[in-house]
């Protein structure tokens, strides 16, 4: 028979296996956490091409090459507070009709972005008809706004 002690004892165990599990993910996080969802995002989005800061600093200035069309999938505040030259904001919410109405008007490749990658990788496949779309997966690097 199980005592009220014995349940006792198995909550405050569990309690604390799962404090040391906490403070060891909020240790963790700050130096990992964007390695592993730049991991991550590639990953689960397999479908999507995805461009490093490199590639796109390289292509933006190749005067041979077709220029992207910078998509800020941030929200509104994010996109005040900084974004890169040129960028066009497009809210994450945008449904598929107002993309749509955005794409009709747009003959160059574009590239979406976001802080982590996460959003713009999501909205990359949702570009209807769109085979241009480029997820760029890394973050946004201070040579790119210069």
């Amino acid at each position: 028979m199980i005592t009220i002690t014995t349940l006792k004892k198995l909550f405050l165990v569990s309690l604390g296996i799962i404090l040391i599990v906490s403070l060891g993910f909020w240790i963790w996080l700050p130096t990992n956490g964007l390695n592993a969802a730049g991991k991550f995002i590639p990953w689960k989005f397999k479908d999507v091409d995805h461009t490093t800061s490199d590639d796109l600093s390289e292509w933006l200035q190749d005067s041979s090459r077709t220029a992207p069309m910078l998509w800020d999938i941030r929200r509104l505040d994010e996109f005040a507070v900084s974004h890169l030259p040129n960028a066009r904001h497009v809210p994450p919410e945008t449904s598929d009709i107002d993309l749509k109405k955005l794409l009709r008007e747009i003959e160059q490749p574009i590239v979406v972005y976001c802080s982590v990658g996460y959003r713009s990788a999501k909205m990359a496949p949702s570009l209807p008809g769109q085979p241009k779309a480029i997820h760029f997966r890394d973050r946004i690097k201070y040579t790119l706004i210069t």
